[in-house]
């Protein structure tokens, strides 16, 4: 016999290695949205420091270096969700070693 609460932990490992599942999608909309601030900061920064330093008018510097600042944010962002899912493959087989104790007790 199978409890609902073994059932939940057998959903939520699969969950952790679906990249589709709702879990998977909100924790990638929350590194997306901190990418997204990570690069709006750099570029307000990088336009401060060309104003200051009256380099302001140079537009093709400029956008080159947002460009770089936006690739950055958003390379670390995979890295990070690459980084994530692998671990989840140790929390899910966690999960379902312990849903498959659980069985085995009920």
């Amino acid at each position: 016999m199978t409890s609902p609460y073994t059932a939940e932990m057998h959903q939520r490992s699969q969950d952790m290695l679906d990249p589709n599942s709702g879990l998977m999608q909100n924790a990638y909309a929350q590194l997306s949205k901190n990418a997204a601030d990570q690069a709006a900061t750099a570029n307000r920064q990088t336009r401060q420091n060309m104003a200051m330093t009256g380099m302001g008018g140079q537009s093709g510097l400029m956008q080159q270096m947002s460009a770089n600042n936006t690739n950055t944010a958003y390379g670390g962002l995979q890295n990070q969700m690459t980084n994530m899912m692998n671990a989840n493959i140790g929390a899910s087989n966690s999960l379902l070693s312990g849903a498959a104790s659980n069985d085995m007790q009920v």
